[in-house]
């Protein structure tokens, strides 16, 4: 029977409807919109020029029926584009239907017949009828059957989506697209107006798991030996050793493979390769030897460009001795447009390419290759997880009130105490809680009575009668006095007693939260704090905010521990040199002020345990941040803070505690800042835009790079929008952006670090675009500029749903694994101490974990850390302020991922896990992220999105030295002589870059060898503080192009204390960095034993006698060896503060 499912119908010239109405569409850097005029609109799907990126739009068909027929009109205004229709099943498994070629050939994908050609100012009309039971087609044009009951090609086994894809070709290309229309028939027919609708027939397709039913019935076949190891011709005919000693049990021969002499090995199997179902062969390593493996099945289309396939990557060969590969087909996945499994030509075993880092050397042995038409891999599955109770279906009979609110929860709905009077609530009157008789005993299917001439309250039910008086401490229950701690008494006109007196006279039990939460139960149901922790927070948020919430906690209760480190952490700030955005300084300051605004916004008056109020340290940051010189430069890269720093500042907009206390100035200067933070994603991301350069032009950026670039930005223009009330009003932003008008509200707002940044750009690129370079002379890309309304990937502002959705599907787009790469080498990347992720074999794995850079395979905790550092706070922000409510598929399908990802990380760096990336083996622990915000990150997360009761913790280091005493304070110190810059003569440091700036070095006025002493008196400016960090280094007379790492002597000002370097790390003085401190340094140093000592005498503000603070240190281990001593050189990391060296003597010569 044939229904009348109608999937989707568009003529594009409805009134009222989107372009997006029904359809899935994915620009990224190219274009696809509405076009045409008011006689006949259509899809324009226009390619970029030139062309960096493919394009595609698709239809969703959630349940398809056996006969489904789609069609579509097709032209172009500029010919030029390739692509194709196809349909994937669940599995994302692909079938091709039509392909259209650059020249506008339209054809079939299975057979090659023509169909015609896509020609500009005219239509061509397509349809094709499908059978999905018998797995054929039907095509016609314009009108006419060209093609009958044709074998459709690929691998999907059902439809679950129709796609028209466009490959990355045809610069400026077009393909025009109307007419578009799927539903249910057996050949084309007249639907114009009809409405979408559901189908009525179910289909369920049949074959098996690893057929494609394209090619008529699976045959019928027997197990096979593809290589026979007992064949010595067939072993040397592949360039193998047929070795007798190392020969599997029962076999000839083992074929020995040395992968120097062949890098991959290739077999013949049968062309229909349905009716097998596992492919198996033994393997042995060598003692010591271990290898991974690349296995696949070609099926070439010739049609296409490049391999087809079907492949299995990352097989491991780990351990000395004989062990069993053995993979079921159906785990083998689709590369490209691999024709089917009935249409095989070759299996090949693989040992490079595809990220794998095998030592050349390796040698192992083979056995014989099998297939066999039983699945030997087919496990019973494990049994389904049950699906969690809904929360409030464990508090079914219970009863809810809070303190001072008239809401509340009775017979599993949210009311009021009482309905006639909302200012009866329970409330505290000394150290009781008193609460109203009448709702709660009714609450209980209690009668109450209440006679108002003698002031008697009576409760009868449940086998309880209760008699009250008002002013007495007397309280009947069935017969028996109970003393009251205080007398019933009458407020708002109702009846007010103890709470736990009348929960236990109707023999009820009570939950009492410090927030002021009263759940009374049953006696068969006792609420724990913290098995019941998402069910009181829940009841909590509801009474408070009359919304019902289960997917995040709208009280949640932040960490005391963590608050206060929230509260120590110095103030935020960014530089252009050291603390661009992915300093541990800036990336810590970020998530302390986020942390702070949420516990403000939870709490008004929340304060760390030293009584500092988080609202006023909250304010201390952002001021900080807007005084000028310290804020972000809003340039594309990966700055982590970029993107964490608008999410607070979004917090502390929705917290009235914070935003208040603010002056129309300061948020001005806010406003600028969230505004060009703006600016700066819409040149990297803008689908207009592919620059491989922020504006800074320093390259180390590109749009579709890892997640830790995506996530450091796209967050912050949606943060924007949100900000600024909507995408309406960024977008005029954008769209009117004046550079000459910016840069002076930049400098009015003294943000030096953003316009030095973007003066790189200048006014002609970041207005009108086009293509720039970089300052290394690198082409740093091209583009339309700032000036435009933003969209990515197809999407607008405005659809930050769908933008969030498109980030966490790449950044959490991994199958968790316990490992990575392969076993037994430097290449390999586990779960430390036997570790197995909880969430092993789910969707969600951050993409970090199974990725690869320009070294091999990468696996990084820190690099995932990166991620969640910003997504965490961002849904936090999200969820709290109402924008992403969890409410539809879409989002909690996002949610999923973010979980499983987020907890499969926090596990693996409770365990430890062992990173391995950019070529080097790295072990990542939560203790080792500490100083990155991982803590106060863990508290949000667990907090707001797991509703964790208890307080948030980390595994600490167990090797850890313990805590050194906090140094005091340095007594503050007036400018001595009210001095208060560098006097005439007095050297000054320069701000530091990637390489000590020339103006840096003083020359010493000859080069200096043997025993060389240095006197001079230092100085530090009067805007020192705690985050100074400067640097007085000697080099040889020549030096240039130095850094720290290439120095052999520095003297380091930092961290409060005077420093010296020794060998492979600094240690520390007892002399404070303070400002307007003063001090007399002499250095001593042996260049023939390359080894200095440092002596400290004070001067200012208290004079005392000099110490060594430093014997026999050695130069810098990774510094080339000097043979003199010829320049001096200063420099500092922030532009904040300073300091100035004065009467400078070398063996005695005064430096001039």
């Amino acid at each position: 029977e044939v229904g009348d499912a109608v999937y989707y119908n568009r003529t594009y010239d409805e009134e009222g409807k989107d372009i997006k109405d029904g359809l899935t569409i994915v620009a990224k850097s190219n274009k696809i919109e509405l076009d045409g005029d008011d006689e006949n609109k259509y899809i324009k799907m226009e390619m970029a020029n030139p062309v960096t990126e493919d394009a595609y739009i698709e239809v969703s068909l959630p349940q398809v029926t056996r006969y489904m027929v789609f069609e579509v009109s097709l032209s172009s205004d500029k010919l030029g584009v390739a692509g194709n229709f196809q349909f994937k099943d669940a599995e994302k498994k692909e079938s091709g239907l039509v392909t259209i070629a650059e020249d506008g050939t339209v054809a079939s994908k299975a057979t090659g017949k023509s169909y015609g050609k896509i020609k500009r100012g005219k239509w061509l009309d397509l349809a094709v009828a499908l059978d999905l039971e018998k797995f054929t087609y039907t095509a016609y044009v314009d009108g006419k059957a060209v093609e009958k009951d044709q074998k459709i090609g690929g691998t999907a086994d059902t439809m679950t989506m129709l796609r028209l894809y466009l490959s990355k070709a045809g610069d400026g290309a077009s393909l025009l697209v109307d007419n578009f229309r799927i539903y249910e028939a057996t050949e084309p027919m007249d639907i114009d107006g009809k409405e979408i609708k559901a189908p009525t027939n179910t289909f369920n397709p049949g074959g098996s798991a690893t057929a494609n039913p394209s090619s008529g019935p699976i045959p019928d076949v027997e197990d096979m030996t593809v290589f026979d190891v007992d064949d010595k011709a067939a072993i040397e005919a592949r360039g193998l050793v047929a070795d007798k000693k190392n020969a599997y049990e029962g076999k000839k021969y083992a074929a020995e493979w040395t992968f120097s002499k062949k890098e991959a090995l290739g077999f013949e199997v049968p062309k229909d390769m349905r009716g097998y179902k596992t492919i198996s062969f033994n393997v042995y390593a060598p003692e010591g030897v271990s290898a991974t493996l690349l296995l696949r099945f070609m099926s070439n289309d010739a049609a296409t460009e490049g391999d087809d396939y079907y492949m299995v990557m990352n097989v491991p060969v780990n351990g000395e001795g004989w062990q069993t590969i053995s993979y079921s087909l159906s785990k083998f996945k689709a590369n490209r447009q691999p024709l089917g499994w009935d249409q095989i030509t070759r299996f090949e075993i693989f040992t490079t390419g595809w990220g794998m880092t095998n030592d050349p050397d390796t040698t192992l042995y083979l056995d014989s290759i099998e297939l066999s038409t039983v699945d030997e891999t087919e496990v019973t599955p494990a049994p389904p997880t049950p699906t969690p109770t809904p929360v409030l279906d464990t508090f079914k009979e219970g009863v809810a009130l809070l303190v001072d609110n008239s809401n509340a929860y009775a017979k599993e709905t949210l009311t009021k105490v009482d309905a006639d009077n909302t200012e009866v609530t329970p409330v505290i009157v000394g150290d009781r809680t008193l609460v109203p008789v009448r709702f709660i005993s009714e609450s209980f299917d209690a009668a109450v009575s209440w006679d108002e001439n003698t002031g008697v309250v009576g409760v009868e039910g449940n086998g309880k009668s209760i008699t009250l008086t008002i002013g007495s401490t007397d309280m009947i229950v069935n017969g028996q006095t109970v003393v009251l701690d205080v007398p019933a008494e009458t407020i708002n006109d109702r009846t007010m007693i103890p709470l736990r007196a009348l929960v236990e006279a109707l023999g009820k039990n009570v939950f009492w939260d410090e927030r002021g939460l009263i759940l009374i139960t049953n006696p068969d149901r006792t609420i724990n704090a913290s098995a019941d922790s998402k069910l009181v927070d829940t009841l909590l948020g509801y009474l408070k905010t009359g919304k019902l919430v289960t997917a995040y906690n709208q009280v949640p209760q932040l960490t005391q521990a963590v608050i206060d480190e929230a509260v120590a952490q110095k103030l935020t700030f960014f530089n252009l040199s050291s603390n661009p955005g992915w300093g541990g300084a800036e990336n810590m300051g970020t998530q302390a002020l986020f942390h702070l605004a949420l516990a403000t916004y939870v709490n008004p008056e929340a304060k760390s345990t030293s009584g500092v109020y988080t609202k006023d340290r909250a304010l201390e940051h952002i001021r900080n941040v807007i005084s000028g010189g310290k804020e972000p430069m809003c340039s594309n890269g990966p700055y982590w803070a970029h993107a964490i720093l608008p999410i607070g500042i979004y917090m502390c907009k929705n917290t009235p505690a914070i935003w208040n206390e603010l002056t129309a100035e300061e948020i001005e200067k806010i406003d600028l800042l969230m505004e060009s933070l703006a600016i700066s994603v819409n040149w990297g991301y803008n689908d207009e835009n592919d620059y491989s350069t922020g504006l800074d032009m320093k390259g180390n950026f590109g749009k579709t790079w890892n997640p830790n670039y995506r996530c450091s930005f796209l967050p912050g223009i949606i943060m924007a929008s949100l900000y600024f009330d909507g995408a309406d009003e960024v977008n005029a932003m954008l769209e009117g952006f004046d550079y000459d008008a910016y840069m002076a509200r930049l400098d009015a707002a003294g943000f030096t670090n953003i316009k030095t940044a973007w003066s790189a750009a200048g006014k002609d690129l970041m207005e009108n675009g086009g293509a720039c370079t970089q300052v290394s002379g690198a082409s740093g890309g091209s583009g339309k500029g700032v000036k435009l309304a933003f969209k990515y990937n197809g999407m607008e502002l405005s659809d930050y749903v769908g933008i969030t959705e498109n980030l966490v599907k790449y950044t959490y787009g991994g199958v968790v694994r316990n490992d990575y790469g392969t076993k037994g080498t430097d290449a390999y990347a586990y779960i430390m101490n036997d570790g197995s992720s909880p969430y092993l074999g789910q969707n969600g794995m951050m993409l970090e974990f199974c990725s690869s850079d320009a070294n091999g395979i990468r696996s990084d905790a820190n690099y995932c850390y990166d991620s969640m550092s910003i997504m965490v706070p961002y849904f936090a922000a999200l969820k709290l302020t109402g924008k992403w409510d969890s409410d539809t598929e879409q989002m909690q399908a996002v949610d999923s991922l973010v979980e499983v990802g987020t907890e499969d990380l926090i596990y693996k760096l409770e365990m430890g896990y062992q990173s391995y990336s950019k070529g080097e083996k790295l072990e990542h622990h939560e203790y080792s992220l500490v100083s990155k915000g991982y803590r106060l990150a863990k508290d949000v997360w667990r907090k707001v999105m797991m509703f964790a009761y208890e307080p948030t913790t980390i595994v600490e280091n167990p090797n850890a030295t313990p805590t050194p005493t906090p140094r005091p304070t340095p007594p503050a110190a007036e400018p001595q002589n009210g001095v208060t810059s560098a006097p005439a003569g007095a050297l000054e440091p320069v701000l530091n870059s990637s390489v000590f700036p020339a103006e840096a070095y003083h020359p010493l006025g000859k080069a200096y060898t043997g025993e060389v002493t240095m006197e001079f008196d230092l100085t530090f400016a009067p805007d020192v503080d705690e985050m100074f960090d400067g640097v007085i280094a000697y080099a040889n007379k020549d030096a240039e192009q130095l850094t720290y790492q290439k120095s052999n002597m520095l003297i380091q000002l930092t961290g409060g204390t005077i420093n010296v370097y020794n060998g492979t790390a600094y240690q520390a003085s007892n002399f404070d960095v303070a400002a307007n401190y003063k001090y007399h340094i002499k250095v001593k140093a042996d260049l023939d034993t390359k080894k200095y000592s440092v002596w400290i005498t004070p001067i200012y503000p208290t004079a005392g006698d000099e110490v060594l603070v430093a014997e026999n240190c050695d130069f810098r281990g990774t510094a080339e060896p000097i043979g003199d001593i010829g320049s001096l050189i200063l420099v500092q990391q922030i532009e904040t503060g300073g300091f100035w060296i004065e009467n400078h003597t070398t063996n005695g010569d005064l430096l001039k």
